[in-house]
């Protein structure tokens, strides 16, 4: 499951710049079919399911920073992590709608 946080939409940087969105999600996840949190190569990871699957959507590579991790086969359920993305065009609850969608696709 994701849900969604502040996106901190219409933010401005320091030299008034329209700032790219901070997304907030809160994962909740049976780890049991994965190799923990941290992408790693040719194994199945939170990170990397999670990271492909919002890249899918966002039609933008993420980087994934997340707050503790979890080791192989554990669980997880209020998991934080954040991202930043270009689009200022998508509403969170859409957002937090497609991504927990397509991670049950690729989730067991």
């Amino acid at each position: 499951m994701v849900s969604h946080g502040d996106s901190g939409a219409g933010a401005v940087d320091p030299v008034g710049h329209a700032a790219r969105p901070v997304w907030r999600l809160d994962l909740v996840y049976e780890g049991t079919a994965f190799h923990g949190w941290a992408r790693q190569p040719g194994l199945r990871t939170v990170e990397g399911v999670l990271g492909e699957a919002l890249a899918r959507i966002l039609r933008e590579p993420v980087r994934l920073s997340v707050a503790g991790r979890t080791d192989a086969g554990v669980h997880a359920s209020a998991q934080v992590v954040s991202f930043v993305c270009s689009r200022h065009d998508l509403h969170p609850s859409a957002c937090a709608t497609r991504s927990t969608q397509c991670c049950r696709r690729t989730w067991p």
